[in-house]
């Protein structure tokens, strides 16, 4: 941690199995560290799903799915089935919904954010940059996930960044981001707290 920044390196993600032996997850950032499901504010998590299976139900969360890699096709509640992959916009949907999950070609990898209903929103926001992009979000927290290698840059310091690495800043923290292949690609999660 430097400051108000914390870097977040996915070779220090510990792998946690699913309950229903479909997949895995590991988790990026949670607020606040260490709770459970039931009390937590928010988290952000990349997962491998490897076959096709429900989704755990999560009551008062919101969450927001965009597909990293693979395809993947959802179907959530009563609507119409969809298929997400790394081109589609991030979904939408309540922790609580029903929702079946069929990778489709092989395992698919996801980035998973949940807020807790009521308590905070959240925004998912996917980049490509060929040389520099500013960032000053005015949210509470916002993690900047990479796609590909790129630098961080800020009054703090610099750093590099791999695949899948991840930096966490709190609210009006000002990073540029740098890319190091053309384009860049990365995700911005802002988090809002709703009484802020």
């Amino acid at each position: 941690m430097s400051g108000a920044i914390a870097i977040l390196r996915a070779s220090e993600r510990a792998t946690v199995p699913w309950r229903n032996g479909g997949g895995v997850t590991r988790e990026v950032a949670a607020h606040p560290p260490g709770r459970g499901f039931e009390t937590l504010d928010w988290r952000v998590s990349i997962a491998e799903i490897g076959t096709a299976g429900p989704f755990s139900a999560f009551p008062g969360l919101e969450r927001r799915l965009a597909v990293l890699e693979g395809r993947l096709a959802l179907d959530i509640g009563q609507a119409p089935p969809l298929e997400v992959s790394p081109a589609s916009p991030a979904v939408h949907f309540g922790g609580d919904a029903l929702v079946y999950a069929r990778p489709i070609a092989g395992t698919v990898t996801d980035l998973n954010v949940m807020t807790r209903r009521g308590r905070y929103s959240s925004a998912l926001t996917l980049h490509e940059v060929r040389a520099a992009l500013a960032l000053a979000s005015g949210a509470t927290t916002t993690v900047v996930l990479a796609l590909s290698p790129l630098a961080i840059h800020s009054a703090a310091g610099k750093w590099q960044l791999s695949r899948l690495d991840a930096v966490r800043c709190e609210a009006n923290t000002p990073l540029t981001v740098v890319s190091q292949v053309e384009p860049a690609r990365l995700y911005v999660i802002e988090m809002r707290a709703l009484d802020a």
